[in-house]
């Protein structure tokens, strides 16, 4: 019987449309909004205080992160905020946070001048305990869910993705003074 159960599993598993290199959505930064002056281009961005760079994997907005000041600055992730495609607002877990400690305070991420610092956003909706008669554990969800049970649910899902507008909520603090960076990116 367990045969059985396992190969209807294994069956319908291979109908699944699942996200692969070819068909997966990718954020650009299109925008940066900041107090002052800075430079836009490409993935990165760059002011007097900070040099970042950004990157994504299916699951997460990845960034490195330059002190360019003669100062300490620090990241504050209480008050970093993933807003997704449908304008929703969500707290962001980082790099060496357990997953059971998603919801919980996060200290600041203190970057000494001029060093960097490589770090992970993702959204703690996106991190779910699974568990099951055939396992369990830790699952982070894709920040754009195209899997579907066919080809054409699948792009019929992607298309309502694409074009849309995803953003970080960064607040940096500077000698006691903390100014936000709304990283804007483009889903293509």
């Amino acid at each position: 019987m367990k045969k059985v159960i396992l190969i209807a599993i294994v069956a319908l598993q291979s109908c699944v449309v699942t996200q692969t290199p070819q068909n997966q959505l990718k954020p650009t930064l299109e925008s940066v909004e900041h107090e002052g002056d800075g430079v836009h281009g490409g993935q990165s961005f760059q002011n007097d205080m900070i040099l970042i760079k950004w990157s994504s994997t299916p699951t997460s907005l990845d960034f490195d992160l330059q002190n360019k000041t003669s100062k300490t600055i620090k990241i504050i992730w209480e008050e970093a905020v993933y807003i997704n495609e449908k304008g929703e607002s969500n707290r962001i877990m980082h790099k060496g946070v357990k997953y059971i400690d998603r919801s919980q305070s996060m200290p600041p991420t203190v970057v000494v001048r001029g060093s960097t610092v490589s770090e992970s956003c993702v959204p703690v909706d996106n991190v779910r305990y699974s568990g099951g008669q055939y396992g369990s554990g830790w699952v982070e969800s894709p920040l754009f869910n195209t899997m579907a049970w066919t080809t054409a649910e699948s792009q019929r899902l992607r298309s309502l993705i694409v074009g849309k507008t995803v953003s970080v909520l960064l607040p940096i603090q500077s000698e006691g003074v903390t100014k936000e960076f709304i990283f804007n990116f483009v889903v293509k």
